[in-house]
C-alpha cells in the first residue's frame, strides 16, 4: 500500500481506514447517502473507505466508513455501484503493486478486470492502462493528538511555546511528516500554528520555523504506546507528573506516547 507514514490508520475493527486516491485526475472514490459512487477531488469523510482482508484468500471488500452497510461492486459491464451484500464474488477485490506504474492494481477477482478512473469516470477496465494506478491513503493524512500513556495530557502549543494540556482541540493537532532525506525520521509540525516540534542542548522543548528531526519507535513499556526521540540531541521526549516538557537520556525515559489518528469529520448513516 501506498501510505505516507508507516503507522497504519485503524479503526475499533483492526482494519485499514484509508482514501482511495487516482493519482491521475487526483481524485478520491466516495460514496453518497443513496450508495451512489462518485469521484471528488475532496479529502472527506464519505470518501474514506474501510479494507477488509480475507486472511485465507488475500483478497479485499471495501466498505464504505460512514455507511458501514455498503460495499464497492463491480459488473462484468465495467459498472461501479456499491451493495449490502458483502458475501458475494463481485464485491472481492484483489489489490496487488502495480507491475508497470507506481501505486497499485486495484482488480476484480470475479471479472477480472481493473478498477481505472479516467477524470470523473470510475470504472473497470479489461487493460492495465495508465488510469488503473491508485494509492490508499491513510485517512488520518498524518495528522495526530499526541498523548502521554500515563497522564490524560496531549502535546498542544501555542505560536511560541509548547506545553501539554487536557483538550483535543486545534492547538493539539499535530502533523508527523517522514523525510526525504534519511528513512525512519520525522518532523512533528503544529496544524495550528505551522511551527516545527524541536529541542535544545539545555534539554528545553521549543517550536520554530526551522525543522527538527525525530525518530518514533515502539515502546516496550507496560500499556504500550510510542518513544518520541531526538535525532538531534540523541534524547527522548518526556514530561514531568506537572506536565513540564523536556527530553532526556534514553534510560531514563518512563513516559511512552499515544498518536492518536485525528480521521475527517462525517455524519454516518446511524447519525443522520
Amino acid at each position: 500500500m501506498h501510505l505516507s507514514f508507516s503507522l497504519p490508520c485503524m479503526d475499533k475493527s483492526g482494519h485499514e481506514l484509508c482514501f482511495l486516491s487516482s493519482p491521475n485526475d487526483n481524485r478520491r472514490v466516495g460514496c453518497n447517502i443513496r450508495g451512489d459512487i462518485y469521484t471528488s477531488q475532496n479529502w472527506k469523510g464519505w470518501e474514506v473507505w474501510r479494507f477488509i482482508r480475507d486472511e485465507s484468500s488475500g483478497h479485499f471488500i471495501m466498505n464504505l466508513w460512514a455507511h458501514s452497510k455498503k460495499f464497492l461492486c463491480s459488473g462484468p459491464d465495467g459498472r461501479i455501484f456499491t451493495t449490502e451484500n458483502k458475501e458475494g464474488t463481485w464485491e472481492k477485490w484483489r489489490i496487488v503493486s502495480h507491475p508497470k506504474l507506481e501505486g497499485l492494481r486495484i482488480e476484480s477477482v470475479e471479472h477480472h478486470r481493473f478498477l481505472s478512473c479516467r477524470g470523473k469516470d470510475l470504472y473497470t477496465n479489461e487493460k492495465e492502462e495508465k488510469d488503473t494506478a491508485w494509492f490508499l491513503e491513510p485517512a488520518h493524512r498524518n495528522h495526530f493528538f499526541i498523548s502521554a500513556t500515563s497522564h490524560d495530557k496531549r502535546l498542544s502549543s501555542s505560536n511560541e511555546l509548547p506545553f501539554t494540556s487536557k483538550n483535543r482541540k486545534a492547538w493539539e493537532k499535530w502533523i508527523i511528516e517522514p523525510t526525504n532525506e534519511d528513512i525512519g525520521q520525522y518532523t512533528i509540525r503544529s496544524m495550528e500554528h505551522g511551527k516545527y516540534l524541536g529541542s535544545q542542548e539545555d534539554d528545553t522543548i521549543v517550536v520554530s520555523e526551522k525543522k527538527h528531526l525525530w525518530t518514533i519507535g515502539l515502546s516496550t513499556q507496560e500499556g504500550g504506546g510510542y518513544l518520541i526521540h531526538s535525532t538531534e540531541h540523541g534524547r527522548r521526549l518526556t514530561m514531568d507528573w506537572n506536565g513540564n516538557l523536556y527530553i532526556e537520556e534514553v534510560g531514563n525515559s518512563h513516559v511512552a506516547w499515544q498518536l492518536e489518528p485525528i480521521l475527517p469529520h462525517a455524519l454516518t448513516v446511524e447519525q443522520i
